[in-house]
């Protein structure tokens, strides 16, 4: 099976984190929307710190790597998700 390779650059320290494998630039995108806006994580704390990019391919069959043109896939800001806290309501 062919694979796409994605990496998210953390821009503060200049670095790409290790790659990881998707089928498709929209799943790694859900995959990176899922962790922006998850509360636990850095990248909730700074999502104008992070965006992901198609860097490469992989061939699961032939253990075959392939280079790209590294294309942004989108920003932490492009994704983050303004949600409102829930609040408790008080009946009586």
């Amino acid at each position: 099976m062919k694979y796409r390779v994605f990496a998210v650059r953390d821009g503060k320290v200049e670095q790409f984190l290790p790659p990881m494998c998707f089928q498709t630039a929209g799943e790694a995108e859900r995959w990176f929307a899922d962790v922006v806006n998850d509360g636990k994580s850095i990248m909730w704390r700074h999502p104008g710190d992070y965006a992901i990019y198609e860097i490469g391919g992989f061939d699961s069959e032939t253990g075959a790597l392939t280079s790209v043109q590294h294309g942004l896939v989108a920003t932490g800001v492009d994704v983050f998700a303004v949600q409102d806290i829930p609040r408790e309501v008080k009946n009586g």
